[in-house]
């Protein structure tokens, strides 16, 4: 694992038991709008009927190439200040609670 994420510049992080709720904000500002508009970009491929079909004439999966321009576009769409905000107000909304 650890040589076919270097060879692609990709960090892999442990997160330990008990913590995945303190990423959650990750989920919501990053995760939510990421699949969001992988689900549009898929959409306006299958409303373009400009798609591969095979012998019993069903819809291909997207390529490979495709689906990587996909993520690309997907990922790019999500500014680094929307993960910023997000990870603020969670912040501060967090020291709001622990105050009661």
């Amino acid at each position: 694992m650890k040589t076919q994420t270097s060879d692609l510049k990709i960090d892999v992080v442990h997160i330990p038991g008990g913590m995945i709720c303190q990423l959650q904000v990750f989920d919501v500002v990053a995760t939510k709008p990421f699949r969001d508009h992988l689900c549009h970009l898929n959409w306006e491929w299958l409303l373009s009927e400009n798609y591969p079909l095979n012998t019993s004439r069903d819809v291909r999966q997207p390529s490979n190439v495709l689906l990587g321009q996909w993520i690309k576009t997907a990922w790019n769409d999500i500014l680094p200040e929307s993960l910023v905000k997000g990870l603020k107000k969670d912040c501060a909304l967090n020291s709001m609670s622990e105050q009661k």
